[in-house]
């Protein structure tokens, strides 16, 4: 078999994985996910200089750069910046906490779960200290329909889903419980 050269130094697929050989002579299993097995190879071993993650958080700098430019949005930040920020994110989305992946399913546009830049305060630019890694699903649901309608629809994709936990275990629920919407001002029609 092949080695595959875009890989870091000590980082090898295995199966249908990756692993990292560490220093002490320890094997890890970092997944099988080539972006989250870059961000864990990367908080183990410590600052990457090697290609494949510096290459995503380069791709990513250009990519929001170009973007910020096209909306007249401020943008200063540094490739460094953004990397740092994907090893702090550990390989998942700051909103949902699914993990990245460069999968793309058949007919759609987007990789929905790459790592995307989100800014954290709409009002400010791509700005150290107010950026956040989040799935690219995130970040075009917030981009598309703002925080407000986004926090909205979570609301009642987590309140389903404690009722559904909640009546699979037997507990009795009240009718106003069974009826969230009135804590988010939501009318009978779904308007705010």
């Amino acid at each position: 078999m092949k080695k595959d050269t875009s890989l870091p130094v000590r980082m090898y697929a295995h199966g249908l994985g990756f692993r990292v050989h560490l220093r002490d002579g320890r094997k890890v299993n970092l997944g099988r996910d080539r972006v989250s097995a870059l961000i864990k190879y990367a908080q183990l071993m410590g600052p990457v200089e090697d290609p494949a993650l510096v290459s995503n958080a380069k791709q990513m700098w250009a990519r929001h750069k170009k973007g910020a430019a096209a909306r007249k949005l401020p943008f200063d930040l540094t490739v460094e910046d953004v990397e740092r920020a994907l090893v702090k994110s550990e390989g998942r989305c700051a909103i949902t906490s699914l993990p990245f992946s460069d999968v793309k399913p058949q007919g759609l546009r987007i990789r929905p779960w790459m790592p995307s830049i989100d800014r954290i305060r709409t009002d400010e630019g791509y700005v150290p200290g107010n950026i956040r890694i989040v799935c690219g699903f995130v970040n075009v649901a917030l981009n598309g329909f703002g925080g407000h309608l986004f926090d909205v629809v979570l609301k009642r994709l987590i309140d389903a889903g404690v009722k559904a936990e909640l009546t699979r275990l037997g507990v009795s629920i009240s009718h106003e419980a069974s009826n969230p919407s009135h804590c988010y001002n939501i009318g009978s029609n779904g308007a705010l």
